[in-house]
């Protein structure tokens, strides 16, 4: 409650700062005890963590109640116990049976086991591989009573959907160029320490989407692991637990995950290592045996003429409202008709007096052994906005074009590559109400939705590449900076 009477806080003082010098030891002390109270808490809070996540093991049959209960969403933070207990609730029999085995290894390793966990958890579409990941990743530091566990993918969607971070940020691996392997340079120095330090208390490496990984990755994993646990064991000595479906999106390039290349045949068969369990019972679309049986057709590609008509049946040829031009983004399968499109996109928005910007790429070269004056960096250049990181030489903007990030600027926010929003302003430099020059690259404040309003600034993207893509105006953030090869910002 406020106080209606200053001078019961001022006491014999004259001005609060007084009243505060006097007293700014006695609170110092105070708070140095309140978080030494505050350090207690947390370790019993902790150790109570730790006891219950092993009373699993003393259950002789871990059921859903009688009731159906539905899958429910994890949270992405560290449960409460009634958060965690309901989610076990939830559980199918093969999830309970994952959970429990896991349960079981960790409690042996506490105890001085060496055995590590190396899994494989697929399963079809909506058969909770998600789920069983964030309850995993909970009972893990649970039976540790700390954090032990490290959530990667290799994408920022997927890294940001498991409120974890990309395998390139978190093991400091080099990034690919035009989707090839590059050579992995060593750690040293206080990087190494560092980053040694960040890993300390890790046990556990969970990686999400393993589809997507190459095999050539899966090795750049492991000799980073080695070299930041200091440890000569597969991965590091660390339990590596893989999830995704090999039936999903492959790796860009380099051979699948499973699939070692013959160049490498005579190391260790880093995929023969993992044990494999899959999950088999849909939990997303029960009841919809319909829908279910289409999903699993499409995933191994052998969908029926009753399929096909299943699915033209819900075929929708709405172009209003929410699947008007202006709202619904469009997929197609060539880059002709993206073109197509986005120019009747285009076209449809300078029918309505729409106020549009023409960017014009800014190019440079970056070359240290030449003198860049003196090079005409449009013979340098590549007329395929493919090797130019989808940047054309010129490009349209406008209020309300629909956005899309291409690279990944901050996951902990959800600005990962493939965020969509929405431009809401555009802002020119030196304060200018509007464009003076086609040379002139505004920021743009862009509303991604749930993940907040952003100002993309050009200086903070170092370089912002644009595109209109399906629909959507795309900003990638990337390093495009190649050894006397024209970059584009």
């Amino acid at each position: 409650m406020p106080y209606r009477n200053e001078c019961e806080l001022l006491e014999e003082h004259h001005s609060a700062q007084e009243a505060f010098l006097a007293k700014e030891e006695f609170l110092r002390q105070t708070n140095e005890r309140m978080q030494l109270f505050r350090e207690r808490d947390r370790q019993l809070e902790n150790a109570f963590n730790q006891v219950h996540a092993f009373r699993i093991l003393d259950e002789e049959n871990l059921q859903p109640n009688d009731e159906s209960i539905d899958e429910i969403e994890a949270p992405e933070h560290c449960m409460a116990d009634d958060e965690f207990n309901s989610s076990c609730r939830a559980m199918n029999a093969d999830q309970a049976e994952v959970f429990r085995f896991v349960t079981q290894n960790i409690q042996e390793q506490i105890q001085g086991n060496d055995n590590r966990l190396r899994l494989f958890i697929t399963g079809n579409a909506g058969t909770g591989k998600t789920f069983l990941f964030k309850l995993l990743k909970n009972q893990a530091n649970r039976c540790h009573a700390k954090t032990v566990v490290k959530l990667c993918a290799l994408t920022g969607v997927a890294a940001s959907l498991i409120g974890g971070s990309t395998l390139h940020t978190a093991l400091n691996l080099p990034v690919q160029k035009d989707g090839g392997i590059t050579q992995m340079p060593m750690l040293t120095g206080n990087f190494l320490r560092l980053m040694r330090l960040q890993w300390k208390d890790i046990k556990f490496l969970f990686i999400d989407e393993i589809s997507m990984v190459p095999y050539e990755m899966l090795c750049i994993i492991d000799s980073r692991l080695k070299q930041l646990k200091n440890s000569e064991e597969m991965f590091g000595g660390l339990n590596v637990l893989l999830f995704g479906d090999l039936m999903q999106l492959p790796p860009v390039r380099g051979n699948q995950v499973f699939d070692q290349p013959a160049r490498m045949v005579p190391a260790t068969h880093l995929w023969r290592l993992f044990s494999l369990i899959e999950l088999k019972e849909n939990m997303r679309q029960k009841g919809c045996d319909k829908f279910v049986n289409i999903l699993n057709a499409l995933r191994v590609g052998e969908l029926t003429t009753e399929h096909f008509s299943d699915l033209m049946q819900k075929v929708s040829s709405n172009s209003s409202g929410e699947f008007s031009i202006e709202k619904a983004l469009r997929i197609y399968p060539t880059n002709q008709q993206v073109n197509k499109h986005n120019s009747a996109v285009l076209e449809h928005f300078r029918k309505k007096n729409t106020q549009m910007f023409k960017i014009i790429a800014q190019d440079r070269l970056i070359d240290g052994s030449k003198k860049n004056d003196q090079i005409n960096i449009n013979k340098i250049l590549h007329t395929d906005i493919n090797k130019t990181g989808g940047l054309p030489k010129e490009l349209e903007i406008f209020v309300g074009a629909k956005v899309m990030l291409r690279s990944n600027v901050d996951v902990a926010k959800g600005l990962v590559n493939g965020a969509i929003g929405h431009i809401t302003e555009i802002i020119w430099p030196y304060y200018r109400r509007a464009q003076l020059y086609d040379s002139n690259v505004p920021s743009v404040r862009v509303d991604f939705g749930n993940d907040g309003i952003h100002i993309m600034h050009c200086d903070s993207l170092r370089k912002m590449l644009c595109c209109i893509k399906c629909n959507t105006l795309l900003f990638i953030n990337v390093d495009y900076d190649k050894d006397k090869e024209g970059g584009r910002d």
